[in-house]
């Protein structure tokens, strides 16, 4: 049976008012209360108790009632519906409003107190409370019997249920979704519910009647009209503008062949709510004319003038009042204003700097416009050319500042180059400089020829003052990398991780020490060919001007003096040159040079001109000379018993000399005892006196075993020192060692031994094969193969590496380690990652981030995470976009898209 009020069941009327007090209204919820929760309700005596027992007794309630096994809160505001499956509720805010899927909470008019409870309780909006379980409510803070009154009076006054009878109106309604493509949306909730009540009107009403026909009955009537007409309104008070292919999502196409949404729309657009715009609608502004149209005569005539680009004088005149007047006039009009069309410019004036003629042209609007923004707004001062990167840039937007800043370029090799002299400059160097070097005044002269073949040689915004003025400017800039002799070439530092540069050349191992930076770069000649630095001079410009980068707390002692040279800590030249001339004395002034050269890296004939004069008080006879104290004849024997190795580090074998003779000794620590006990002094080193000098040594470690791994030997100490980079280099270069993975090489004869058929000839072959096989600019050795390279080396079984390495040393090719592989490049120009990324897009054009890692994994065997690729691209002329996650060659082509 239907749930009934508690006034029905013939209680008392003291046990109503009890039930009352302490929630109970219904029947059901009677029913539901144990002997427990009756006795504890407040005035509740015996009498009243007995009473409700004997009505549960005799009482029989059926609720057919959610899930959740309750009824809900609106089954109690229409206890008529209790033990119906309610499929619909729609709601209005109050007799004058038009019915939709829901309101929020703070938007009805209930009591503080009942608000309050609901938001504690995070019931924001009135269906979830209109669905949840009547019981739920109950056990709310705050929300008493008059609270739970105001909810159950709204619901039955402003409340409208759809019902679902049989299953025939939801089968229906699945069936007008199936074949008309409706789909269900936040948005268009009211509209759904309009559909489902007149379907269920029309099921009630018994018509039979064709699919097509039942579809058009069910539409073509006012309150869907008036549902989408809500709808709309309820779109744009999201939006400013809205596509018509949006609204298309909402709306199926039917709405549109039976003119539902032409007619909901034109009463819109009739009583000035919106108005047609592109593909679509936006809400309806006044605009600068309208606003004019509202003023006084005076004020109207005063902004006119304005508008126009008038002073505060001229306006004074046109209205016959003081300077001081117009400025109060103009003040109050503006403070008073409406919001304008012309206030959709808002953010691009405030965030830019314009023109008056650049905004005319690119958003291709009156100067009264721009003059009433530059009224209203503070201008910005980003360059207009900024905007093609701003997130909020449109299609058209796009298009008309390329053909405006498109009026002031040049075409370089196919590219629009803005006439600016620092974008031209930069431009014409990475197209002329990057493979060669030049001298300022070549590049100068270059440069203006460039601009009298383009016509452009008048425009002095272009010109530099001087020629000295021009080297200063291209000195300073941070594309430019100088070299020896006013020298320079383009280098794209922006595209290059310099701290990991920086790190990798480990300035920690050095304390209080001048250097070169020629030291740094023979020491770490992969690593300058990773980054592509070619010289001592080009290192020492690439860290000063990016000293901002990775300058910390931990370098704050680097100082970069005249080129090539820098200073760890606080260094003292004088004691450095003795220091060394205390290891190795007595020595000749060549010897001492070199051996200067090989410690701090300055050059010999440097040496020979500041070092040397330094210590000339040492040098008698052709020969420096100290005075140094010889070991003793047991102390050799102990130190000798010590020392069995063939190779040391000067500091290793300094600390083993402590150790025996403690630091009061230290002065019987030279070259002279070094040589004493049977070694050959070098700058940080000493090898036994047997070999001939430290590049046999080297070598005879080197190839001391099968295999070797560079970066183990002396604990990865010789990785700095040159004399072992260089024997090294010797090795691969001729290809005595071959490395088969990173820094790790195996011996030519071993590999001869186990495949006796493969000669030096063979892999200098591979090398060339591998180079001219494909016209493709940049390759990898799996690139190669997917296109059918094939050589019987394959078979062999070793890594890609390998054969990567076998073509690294070769003339007519660049490389760069990158994601886990080395990738190739034809040519002499250096390369970068971004120059592999830019090479991959050229053929794409676009691509999904996701697609893009995959495509050079399987085709390249690179292995780039999204992270990297986004950073490294940030400051180039590719573009990422977060939101659809795709990289593209450059914006336009993101625009072309979107």
């Amino acid at each position: 049976m239907s749930d009934k009020r508690i006034e029905e069941l013939g209680l008392s009327i003291r046990t109503v008012n009890t039930l009352k007090r302490n929630g109970i209204f219904f029947l059901s919820q009677m029913m539901n209360l144990s002997i427990n929760e009756i006795n504890g309700f407040r005035n509740m005596g015996e009498k009243s108790i007995a009473e409700v027992m004997a009505v549960k007794e005799t009482q029989t309630c059926q609720v057919i009632e959610k899930e959740s096994g309750e009824s809900l809160v609106i089954h109690y505001a229409f206890p008529e519906y209790i033990g119906e499956a309610i499929d619909t509720v729609l709601y209005r805010k109050d007799y004058y409003s038009d019915y939709c899927g829901d309101i929020n909470i703070i938007d009805l008019d209930f009591s503080r107190k009942t608000k309050k409870a609901l938001l504690n309780e995070g019931f924001f909006t009135i269906n979830k409370v209109a669905k949840t379980a009547y019981r739920t409510l109950l056990s709310f803070q705050l929300l008493g019997r008059r609270e739970i009154s105001e909810i159950l009076d709204y619901l039955k006054i402003n409340a409208q249920i759809l019902m679902i009878k049989d299953n025939k109106c939801e089968e229906k309604f699945t069936w007008f979704q199936e074949n008309y493509d409706y789909q269900l949306t936040e948005l268009n909730m009211s509209v759904t519910g309009v559909i489902k009540k007149n379907i269920n009107d029309a099921l009630n009403e018994s018509i039979k009647k064709q699919n097509d026909v039942f579809v058009q009955e069910i539409l073509k009537k006012d309150n869907i009209i008036i549902a989408v007409q809500s709808y709309l309104e309820k779109v744009f008070s999201n939006k400013d503008y809205v596509d018509i292919n949006v609204i298309k999502e909402d709306l199926p196409e039917i709405f549109f062949k039976l003119g539902i949404v032409d007619e909901a729309s034109s009463i819109l657009l009739n009583n000035n709510s919106i108005e047609n715009f592109r593909n679509g609608y936006r809400k309806k502004l006044p605009t600068i004319i309208d606003w004019l149209d509202s003023m006084d005569n005076k004020a109207r005539r005063i902004m006119i003038e304005r508008l126009r680009g008038g002073t505060l004088e001229t306006c004074g005149k046109i209205a016959g009042v003081t300077k001081e007047r117009v400025r109060q006039i103009i003040n109050k009009v503006l403070r008073t204003r409406p919001e304008l069309r012309e206030d959709d410019y808002k953010y691009w004036f405030e965030n830019y700097y314009f023109l008056k003629n650049d905004f005319i042209s690119i958003f291709n609007e009156s100067e009264w416009t721009y003059y009433y923004l530059k009224m209203t707004y503070k201008g910005g001062i980003k360059n207009i050319e900024e905007i093609t990167w701003d997130k909020n840039i449109t299609t058209e937007i796009h298009v008309a500042l390329m053909n405006r800043l498109n009026q002031d370029r040049v075409v370089i090799d196919g590219e629009y180059v803005p006439l600016k002299r620092e974008i031209l400059c930069k431009k014409l160097a990475e197209e002329y400089c990057s493979d060669q070097e030049m001298t300022f005044e070549e590049f100068y002269n270059f440069y203006i020829e460039f601009l009298k073949e383009n016509g452009i040689d008048k425009n002095e915004k272009l010109l530099f003052p001087s020629m000295r003025a021009f080297e200063a400017r291209m000195s300073d800039a941070k594309y430019v990398l100088l070299k020896y002799g006013r020298r320079f070439r383009f280098y794209p530092i922006d595209e290059f991780d310099i701290e990991n540069l920086v790190e990798k050349l480990q300035f920690d191992r050095f304390d209080n020490v001048e250097i070169s930076t020629r030291k740094l770069f023979y020491e770490n000649r992969d690593l300058m060919q990773e980054y592509n630095v070619l010289d001592e001079y080009e290192l020492h410009n690439l860290l000063k001007k990016t000293s901002d980068v990775w300058q910390n707390n931990k370098f704050t002692q680097i100082r970069l003096g005249r080129m090539p040279l820098l200073t760890v800590g606080i260094a003292d030249r004088l004691k450095q040159a003795l220091n060394l001339l205390n290891q190795i004395a007595p020595v000749t002034m060549e010897e001492y040079a070199e051996f200067y050269e090989s410690e701090y890296g300055m050059l010999s004939q440097t040496v020979i001109a500041n070092i040397a004069p330094l210590i000339s008080e040492y040098y008698h006879n052709g020969v420096f000379e100290i005075d140094q104290p010889l070991l003793l004849e047991d102390e050799i024997i102990i130190l000798k018993r010590e020392l069995q190795g063939d190779f040391y580090f000067t500091e290793d074998l300094k600390k083993i000399f402590i150790e025996k003779f403690g630091e009061e000794n230290l002065k019987k620590f030279n070259a002279r005892t070094i040589k004493q006990l049977g070694f050959k002094v070098y700058a940080n080193f000493v090898i036994e006196k047997r070999f001939a000098n430290a590049n046999e040594f080297f070598t005879k470690i080197l190839l001391a075993k099968d295999n070797v791994d560079f970066r183990e030997l002396e604990n990865g100490k010789l990785i700095y020192v040159q004399a072992a980079v260089k024997a090294l280099d010797d090795l691969r270069k001729d290809y005595t060692l071959l490395e088969y993975e990173d820094m790790k090489f195996i011996k030519y004869e071993r590999l001869h031994t186990v495949h006796p058929k493969i000669t030096k000839e063979q892999l200098k072959e591979y090398a060339e094969m591998a180079i001219n096989y494909d016209a493709d600019r940049y390759f990898t050795i799996q690139s190669l193969q997917k296109k059918g390279f094939n050589n019987q080396l394959h078979e062999i079984g070793l890594e890609e590496w390998f054969f990567a390495c076998l073509i690294r040393n070769h003339e007519t090719v660049r490389f760069i380690k990158t994601g886990g592989n080395i990738v190739f490049r034809r040519g002499k120009r250096a390369i970068t990652t971004v120059d592999f990324i830019r090479f991959i897009l050229k053929q794409k054009l676009k691509m999904n981030i996701y697609d893009f890692i995959l495509y050079i994994y399987e085709e390249y065997g690179v292995n780039l995470e999204k992270e990297k690729i986004v950073y490294t691209i940030k400051e180039t002329d590719l573009y990422y976009d977060d939101i659809m996650e795709k990289i593209y060659l450059n914006k336009d082509y993101y625009y072309e898209e979107v």
